[in-house]
């Protein structure tokens, strides 16, 4: 089900549910979505529930045995007229837990981009997470995660020029936690134009010491 009033603000959902000849193998999961916008402003929420059961015979769920809750805000107004042409704030959260109401992961997050009147950009963001291990795993052969609770902390600044130039250039720090080691991650990037045709030539390096 899916619906716009007010414009463009927007409201959809969708329930399934299956139902086997053996009753501890039917579970039903469900979606539901809320947009609202105006010009300057945009607020959703969503929220999503699917049983510990649930297998549908088509298509296929991420991950079951959840219920998300998710929020975001974005105030992105345009200004013409200033240094800048335009810029945008977004703040979101979200929380998972299993159908028992434990709680499974969450995430904090604050992002945003200013946009010049030369169409160059900058954007930089912030974020909080939460994650529990059920089970422990090898990140790689010598390298086990425990199963325990984790927060990690994460921040990256980045820039791109006006890519419809014949030269244009970009690149992209972030600094962030990963289960109990630190990890940073820089990209940078150049692109050639000549017509229609876009050369981009793009590099990555991420660097995250684990202890054994």
């Amino acid at each position: 089900m899916r619906g716009r009033f007010w414009g463009n603000s927007e409201f959809s959902a969708w329930f399934s549910r299956i139902d086997d000849k053996d009753d501890t193998l039917s579970d039903g999961a469900g979606s539901a979505n809320l947009t609202l916008r105006t010009s300057d402003w945009s607020l959703g929420t969503a929220y999503d529930n699917v049983g510990r059961r649930f297998n549908p015979a088509l298509g296929f769920v991420r991950r079951r045995d959840m219920k998300s809750y998710a929020t975001n805000a974005t105030y992105n107004p345009f200004i013409g007229d200033s240094f800048f042409r335009s810029y945008s704030v977004t703040a979101s959260a979200s929380l998972i837990n299993g159908q028992d109401n434990r709680k499974q992961s969450s995430d904090l997050g604050l992002n945003g981009n200013f946009r010049f009147r030369t169409n160059d950009r900058i954007t930089w963001s912030v974020g909080r997470n939460f994650e529990r291990l059920e089970e422990s795993f090898f990140l790689r052969r010598d390298v086990e995660l425990l199963p325990g609770d984790y927060v990690s902390n994460a921040a990256s600044v980045g820039f791109r020029t006006d890519n419809s130039k014949f030269f244009s250039a970009n690149g992209n720090l972030q600094f962030s936690e990963f289960f109990g080691g630190d990890r940073t991650t820089y990209r940078v990037g150049i692109g050639l134009r000549t017509g229609n045709l876009t050369c981009p030539l793009p590099m990555a390096r991420s660097t995250q010491p684990l202890s054994e």
